[in-house]
């Protein structure tokens, strides 16, 4: 099976991720799974669907209070073997993604932040 096939179960997890900036697993859970009108769509499905793009670079994954929250790379020249530096804002919520190449050495490097203000919402 090619990596890059076009589905309908990854149609409707695409759709469901386009409506928010973010989205957590359980609430992709509740919208996609055991709908009596998406054939096809079970939990391994979406688990597969998530490491799959995961693993194409196409989206990330955070833990934010004890929930994963999952959201779409937003680097247009974003690689899956990047090192990520992934920033939360604790004021407003958003959530950035930042790109930077590795060495070959390097396997791969993920950094997760948090910030009290971002560029958005910046507290003066």
């Amino acid at each position: 099976m090619s990596e890059s096939r076009v589905t309908e179960p990854r149609k409707r997890f695409v759709e469901a991720l386009g409506q928010s900036s973010r989205i957590t697993f359980s609430d992709l859970r509740k919208e996609l799974v055991g709908k009596k009108w998406q054939p096809g769509m079970n939990l391994a499905t979406l688990y597969r669907i998530v490491d799959t793009f995961k693993e194409q670079g196409l989206i990330h994954e955070m833990t934010i209070a004890w929930e994963r929250v999952i959201f779409a790379c937003q680097c247009a020249d974003g690689r899956a073997d990047d090192a990520v530096t992934i920033s939360f804002c604790e004021n407003c919520g958003a959530i950035y993604d930042t790109h930077t190449r590795i060495s070959g050495q390097l396997t791969m490097s993920n950094t997760y932040q948090q910030t009290k203000s971002c560029s958005a919402c910046l507290i003066r």
